[in-house]
Parts: structure tokens; sequence; C-alpha cells
């Protein structure tokens, strides 16, 4: 599996950080989509996912290959028409996961993250 994110930066000043900026939030797309859980106990209000333990991110060797492909196309509006980049490598990445997962299964799963136990409940449920 592969998983590519081609983002228009305008000129990027620094490639390779913004590079590096897109491929980290591909990760937290990814964990949002797949790991990243919390559980408040009812009873007490207290966060109990609130450790390493008990709150999974992806690791390494968790993740598909990444490439990522910077459009250089210079913006007038933008300081040396750069643009941000901020938080783009986040967006699509949980639902384009979302949508695979629906298109393998024929369910759709909107709660995050997408579990096994998730998805058998939807196939049941069907």
């Amino acid at each position: 599996m592969k998983l590519l994110l081609v983002q228009d930066s305008g000129t990027p000043i620094n490639p390779t950080t913004v590079e590096g900026q897109l491929e980290g939030g591909m990760v937290l797309g990814i964990g949002y989509a797949l790991f990243e859980d919390y559980y408040v106990n009812p009873e007490t209000g207290v966060l109990e996912s609130d450790n390493y333990n008990s709150y999974t991110l992806p690791l390494s060797l968790d993740l598909p290959d990444m490439e990522v492909v910077v459009l250089d196309e210079p913006v007038p509006s933008g300081p040396f028409g750069a643009k941000g980049v901020g938080m783009c490598g986040v967006m699509g990445i949980a639902p384009a996961i979302a949508n695979a997962v629906y298109d393998a299964v024929g369910v759709r799963v909107k709660d995050m993250p997408l579990t096994p136990e998730k998805i058998l409940k939807a196939l049941q449920g069907k």
C-alpha cells in the first residue's frame, strides 16, 4: 500500500521542511483514522487513556510507503510566492481511509478510529 499526497504550496521556501511537515500530517491523519482513541470513565469523568500504554499512536512499522509531491506554483499574494502548509497533510487522510474501508466492505463507519470491532458491528447491522 502507498499513500500519496500532492500539495500546492506555492513556492516552497524550504522544500525539505514542507515535505516533512506534510509527511508528519499524513502520520497524524493515519493515527486519527486508525489508532487514536480516548476513554473517559462515565462514572467518574476521569480520562483513562492518559498515557502511551492506553492511547495508541502509529509506529513506523504501522505506516504505508508515503510519497509527497509538492507543486511549485508561485502565488503573488504570499511572501516570496509561498503558501502555508500547516495542517494540510492531515485533512484528507482519515476520510480517504474511511472511503477505502467503505469500498472494501460496503459499510460506512463514521466514528474514528476505524477499528475492526466497529467495522464488524457495522457489517452485522447491514
